[in-house]
Protein backbone atom coordinates (compact mmCIF):
# COMPACT_ATOMS: atom_id res chain seq x y z
CA UNK A 1 0.00 0.00 0.00
CA UNK A 2 2.70 2.24 0.51
CA UNK A 3 4.19 1.96 -3.03
CA UNK A 4 0.40 3.02 -3.80
CA UNK A 5 0.71 6.13 -1.83
CA UNK A 6 3.67 7.06 -3.29
CA UNK A 7 2.25 7.05 -7.05
CA UNK A 8 -0.63 8.25 -6.28
CA UNK A 9 1.47 11.19 -4.60
CA UNK A 10 2.88 11.75 -7.92
CA UNK A 11 0.36 11.40 -10.37
CA UNK A 12 -1.35 14.37 -8.08
CA UNK A 13 1.84 16.46 -8.29
CA UNK A 14 1.42 16.22 -11.89
CA UNK A 15 -2.16 16.75 -12.28
CA UNK A 16 -1.88 19.76 -10.14
CA UNK A 17 1.60 20.66 -12.09
CA UNK A 18 -0.73 20.54 -15.26
CA UNK A 19 -3.80 22.54 -14.14
CA UNK A 20 -1.54 25.41 -12.65
CA UNK A 21 0.39 25.76 -16.13
CA UNK A 22 -3.25 25.80 -17.69
CA UNK A 23 -4.10 28.01 -15.60
CA UNK A 24 -1.17 30.64 -16.33
CA UNK A 25 -1.20 30.08 -19.84
CA UNK A 26 -5.02 31.23 -20.08
CA UNK A 27 -4.24 34.27 -18.39
CA UNK A 28 -1.09 34.97 -20.83
CA UNK A 29 -3.36 34.50 -23.74
CA UNK A 30 -6.32 36.70 -22.58
CA UNK A 31 -3.32 39.38 -22.08
CA UNK A 32 -1.95 38.93 -25.32
CA UNK A 33 -5.34 39.32 -27.10
CA UNK A 34 -5.17 42.56 -24.86
CA UNK A 35 -2.18 43.53 -25.95
CA UNK A 36 -2.51 43.52 -29.56
CA UNK A 37 -6.25 44.67 -29.37
CA UNK A 38 -4.68 48.13 -27.64
CA UNK A 39 -2.29 48.07 -30.53
CA UNK A 40 -4.64 47.97 -32.94
CA UNK A 41 -6.90 50.50 -31.75
CA UNK A 42 -4.41 52.79 -31.31
CA UNK A 43 -3.61 52.43 -35.13
CA UNK A 44 -7.18 52.98 -35.72
CA UNK A 45 -7.79 56.12 -33.79
CA UNK A 46 -4.36 57.67 -34.79
CA UNK A 47 -6.00 57.07 -38.64
CA UNK A 48 -9.14 58.22 -37.86
CA UNK A 49 -8.16 61.81 -36.04
CA UNK A 50 -6.06 61.69 -38.99
CA UNK A 51 -8.67 61.72 -41.39
CA UNK A 52 -10.84 63.76 -39.47
CA UNK A 53 -8.21 66.34 -39.31
CA UNK A 54 -7.82 66.81 -42.78
CA UNK A 55 -10.94 67.16 -43.58
CA UNK A 56 -12.06 69.35 -41.01
CA UNK A 57 -12.15 73.15 -41.17
CA UNK A 58 -9.00 72.89 -38.29
CA UNK A 59 -10.79 75.22 -36.09
CA UNK A 60 -9.61 75.86 -32.89
CA UNK A 61 -12.73 74.34 -30.83
CA UNK A 62 -11.76 70.45 -31.82
CA UNK A 63 -9.04 69.39 -30.05
CA UNK A 64 -8.31 66.13 -28.45
CA UNK A 65 -5.49 65.60 -26.34
CA UNK A 66 -3.19 62.55 -26.32
CA UNK A 67 -3.55 61.90 -30.03
CA UNK A 68 -0.41 62.51 -31.16
CA UNK A 69 1.10 60.21 -28.97
CA UNK A 70 -1.26 57.31 -30.04
CA UNK A 71 -3.08 57.78 -26.25
CA UNK A 72 -6.83 57.74 -27.86
CA UNK A 73 -9.40 55.53 -26.95
CA UNK A 74 -12.90 54.37 -29.08
CA UNK A 75 -14.07 56.82 -25.85
CA UNK A 76 -12.20 59.58 -26.08
CA UNK A 77 -12.90 60.12 -30.40
CA UNK A 78 -16.41 59.83 -29.64
CA UNK A 79 -16.33 62.30 -26.55
CA UNK A 80 -14.17 64.65 -29.11
CA UNK A 81 -16.75 64.06 -31.76
CA UNK A 82 -19.45 64.80 -29.72
CA UNK A 83 -17.31 68.31 -28.44
CA UNK A 84 -16.97 68.56 -32.24
CA UNK A 85 -20.91 68.76 -33.03
CA UNK A 86 -21.77 70.57 -30.24
CA UNK A 87 -19.57 73.82 -31.36
CA UNK A 88 -20.71 73.04 -34.83
CA UNK A 89 -24.88 73.24 -33.49
CA UNK A 90 -23.52 76.44 -31.88
CA UNK A 91 -22.46 77.99 -34.79
CA UNK A 92 -25.21 77.41 -36.64
CA UNK A 93 -27.78 78.79 -33.76
CA UNK A 94 -25.29 81.98 -33.53
CA UNK A 95 -25.48 82.35 -37.09
CA UNK A 96 -29.37 82.18 -36.99
CA UNK A 97 -29.69 84.16 -34.27
CA UNK A 98 -27.20 86.86 -35.96
CA UNK A 99 -29.41 86.86 -39.55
Amino acid sequence: MQGMDVELSTVLKWVVTILVTGFIAQFGKMLAKYIVEKIKSRKSGVSAVRDERGSAAGGPDYEVTGMVQGRTTHKELLKAEKKRMKAEQKRAKKAESGT
